[in-house]
């Protein structure tokens, strides 16, 4: 889609306002007003990261989780246009900055990491299970497993 200059200039300096609370200039907006999206938006991203990383929500102390999304929100520009992916930029972004070390949390990646593929395979398109049959014995009859599924090696 082709945007005018002006438009993708507004665009990003709301985006920018949204992201730090600094304070921007956009034609139109009454200034009062804004606040009311920043906090919008911090609760989406907020509300959408604990529910992406409940094991991790609940056993990261609560000040070091709500730098963590700070910082990601404030500093990190979300590419995916799709919600449900943004806690793997959030992942990546932890991975990215050594939050491991920098939090103190030396479990953190795996973590993360663990509870993105149980997001991304919860996700995933269907896929048909091969042909199986309900009798025979395990030790003959090939076993037939879900093929929705990720090995992980932590």
């Amino acid at each position: 889609m082709n945007l005018s200059p002006d438009t993708y200039h507004i665009q990003q300096t709301f985006s920018a306002f949204c992201r730090t609370g600094r304070k921007a200039d956009l034609p139109g907006v009454t200034p009062g007003r804004l606040k009311y999206y920043r906090r919008l938006v911090f609760s989406m991203i907020n509300d959408t990261m604990e529910n992406a990383f409940p094991i991790a929500f609940k056993n990261i102390p609560p000040r070091k989780w709500n730098r963590m999304v700070n910082d990601f929100f404030s500093f990190h520009a979300c590419q995916s246009y799709q919600v449900w992916r943004l806690p793997l930029e959030f992942y990546t972004y932890a991975v990215e900055h050594n939050w491991e070390e920098a939090y103190g949390i030396p479990y953190l990646n795996d973590l993360l990491a663990f509870e993105w593929a149980e997001m991304e395979v919860y996700n995933m398109e269907d896929i048909p299970a091969p042909p199986f049959t309900l009798s025979g014995s395990w030790l003959e009859t090939p076993l037939v497993l879900n093929p929705e599924h990720r090995l992980l090696s932590f």
